[in-house]
């Protein structure tokens, strides 16, 4: 079979196109994270990685990649998307969406909820201001609490609530009642 414009246009265009998977950690030192990639036994090396606006992943070793190569060489390839199965939740429903790492923390989109799930603690931090830490055991603030509302703490209601032992003058009340 001669080899013809059109058997070279196909030939571009299916090497245009690959997949690959990624070798050792990524290079997170530019403007533009940098990636080692293997494809079929050819090691290639710090290869472009581009993500999203606003959003950032360092994909771990081994993890499947999609590049592509304009004019269908592969060493002026660019990584367009990644995926690796070993971390990627399952089971979401139609229209669920979930960003989530290697270390099995995530924020889960769902109708109707948000979830979000860490291992150990979530900071919350405006600016650069701490104003809350979450942890299994309990929720720290590190700003004033202002409610335009009433509260409930341990069945007790802030505004609405009595004390036992109350007496004229100077004296001191007995604990809330519940």
């Amino acid at each position: 079979m001669a080899y013809t414009q059109d058997s070279k246009w196909r030939n571009t265009l299916w090497n245009a196109i690959q997949r690959g998977q990624t070798v050792g950690s990524a290079n997170e030192t530019g403007p533009v994270q940098t990636l080692q990639m293997q494809r079929n036994a050819f090691q290639l090396a710090n290869f472009e990685s581009w993500k999203s606006f606003g959003f950032a992943a360092s994909e771990p070793d081994g993890s499947d990649v999609l590049f592509v190569a304009p004019s269908g060489d592969a060493s002026t390839a660019v990584i367009i998307a990644s995926n690796n199965g070993t971390h990627r939740p399952t089971g979401m429903l139609s229209g669920e969406t979930q960003i989530y790492d290697a270390f099995n923390d995530s924020i889960y989109f769902q109708q109707a909820k948000v979830a979000i799930t860490h291992q150990t603690e979530i900071d919350l931090v405006i600016g650069t201001t701490l104003v809350a830490k979450f942890t299994a055991s309990g929720i720290n603030l590190y700003v004033p609490l202002v409610s335009n509302s009433d509260g409930t703490f341990n069945g007790v209601s802030v505004h609405n609530h009595i004390h036992s032992g109350v007496q004229t003058g100077d004296g001191d009340t007995g604990e809330p009642v519940t």
